[in-house]
C-alpha cells in the first residue's frame, strides 16, 4: 500500500479547532487504524467537509500524507449517525464509545475488528429502544477490551481453574474471575452470582442484533455488572477517567 495516497473507511473519534476554519481530526479508519487528519477549511459553510469531519461521521475517505498529517483528497459521507442525537443517553454513549477508542489507542494503532465493532456498535445503538442500552453498553465493553487484548477470564477461576460458579468473585488484578479460596487475602474484588457469569459470557460471545435473546430479569444486574466491567476497563488500560461515561453515570442516578 501506498503510505502517502490510501483510501479507507473512517470514523471521526475527536476534533479540534485549529485556526479560523479548520480542523485537526482524530479518526479510526478501517486499514490504518487511529490516525490524524488536517481538515483545512471544515468549518467553512460551504465547505464539502463541513458534514464529513463532525464526530461520529463515517465516510469513505481518499488521503494524502504530508509530515504529521493526512489529508483528505476526496470524501464520501456512509453514516452521520444524526439518530444519536435525538437521545440524550444515546449520544452520551456513543460518545463514551469514541472517548473509549481515541483514549486507549495510540496514532497508527487500531485493528480491523476494534474499527468493525465501533461501526456496527454506532449502527446498532442509533436504532435500539433506550430502555436496551445499558445491556448495550455493557456488551460493547466487555468485547471492545477482549479485543483490545485483555479479555476478562470468565469460564472458570483464574489463578486455581475452579469451576465452582457459585463461590465466585471477580478481581482485576486476577483478569477475571478468582474462586472463593484464592480470594483470601486480596482487595478489591466483587461477588458473581452463577447468573452474573452465564450472563457476561454471553454478551462476550452474542452479536449485538441478538442481545434479545439475552434475558435479565432485574435491572440492578446490569449497573453492577456495568460497574464490574468499567472498573476492569480502568485498570487494564490504565485510564481512571472516561468523561462520557461518568456524564452517563450521573443521568442514570
Amino acid at each position: 500500500m501506498d503510505n502517502k495516497n490510501v483510501s479507507t473507511e473512517g470514523i471521526i473519534l475527536s476534533q479540534i479547532k485549529h485556526k479560523e476554519s479548520s480542523k485537526i481530526l482524530n479518526v479510526l479508519t478501517k486499514d490504518l487504524g487511529k490516525i490524524q487528519i488536517y481538515a483545512q477549511g471544515a468549518l467553512k459553510p460551504k465547505s464539502e467537509l463541513l458534514l464529513v469531519s463532525e464526530q461520529f461521521s463515517k465516510s469513505e475517505l481518499s488521503l494524502t500524507k504530508s509530515r504529521n498529517f493526512y489529508y483528505i483528497k476526496h470524501s464520501s459521507l456512509i453514516n452521520p449517525h444524526l439518530g444519536l442525537r435525538k437521545d440524550i443517553n444515546k449520544i452520551m454513549i456513543g460518545k463514551y464509545l469514541l472517548e473509549l477508542a481515541d483514549k486507549t489507542l495510540a496514532v497508527d494503532l487500531g485493528f480491523e475488528k476494534i474499527y468493525d465493532l465501533l461501526s456496527t456498535g454506532l449502527d446498532y445503538l442509533e436504532r435500539i429502544d433506550s430502555k436496551d442500552i445499558l445491556k448495550f453498553l455493557i456488551t460493547y465493553e466487555i468485547k471492545y477490551i477482549s479485543f483490545l487484548g485483555y479479555r476478562p477470564i470468565l469460564n472458570e477461576c483464574s489463578n486455581c481453574g475452579s469451576k465452582d460458579y457459585e463461590r465466585m468473585y471477580f478481581n482485576n488484578g486476577f483478569g477475571g474471575l478468582v474462586c472463593a479460596q484464592c480470594v483470601l487475602g486480596t482487595d478489591k474484588f466483587v461477588k458473581l452470582s452463577k447468573e452474573d457469569i452465564e450472563i457476561l459470557n454471553k454478551m462476550l460471545y452474542t452479536k449485538f442484533i441478538d442481545l434479545n435473546s439475552i434475558i435479565i430479569k432485574d435491572d440492578s444486574i446490569l449497573y453492577k455488572l456495568q460497574s464490574i466491567i468499567s472498573d476492569y476497563i480502568s485498570y487494564s488500560t490504565e485510564i481512571l477517567k472516561f468523561n462520557n461515561l461518568e456524564m452517563y453515570e450521573k443521568l442514570m442516578i
